[in-house]
C-alpha cells in the first residue's frame, strides 16, 4: 500500500472516532448521567453536596417504585447488600 492510501485510511478512522465520540458525548452521556431522574430530582440538592461545593462530575440516577415502604422493605432485604 502506498502512503496516500494509508493516510486516507487513518484519516477516515479518525473521522469515525470523532463522530462516535460526539454521538456518545451529546446523545448517550446526558441520558446516562440522569437516568430515571426527573429534572427536579437532578437539580435538587442531595446529602453531601455541602461537602463538595464545585464537583467536577455530577450524576443523578433514580428509580420510582410504586408501593409503600412496608411493601418494599422485605424485597430490599431479600436482595441484600451490594
Amino acid at each position: 500500500m502506498n502512503a496516500r492510501l494509508i493516510l486516507t485510511k487513518i484519516f477516515g478512522l479518525l473521522i469515525l472516532l470523532a463522530v462516535l465520540l460526539g454521538a456518545y458525548w451529546f446523545a448517550i452521556r446526558p441520558g446516562q448521567l440522569h437516568w430515571g431522574a426527573t429534572p427536579d430530582e437532578a437539580a435538587s440538592a442531595m446529602p453531601g453536596d455541602e461537602i463538595v461545593h464545585q464537583p467536577t462530575f455530577k450524576a443523578t440516577r433514580a428509580i420510582t417504585i410504586s408501593g409503600t415502604p412496608e411493601e418494599i422493605w422485605p424485597w430490599l432485604i431479600q436482595m441484600g447488600y451490594g
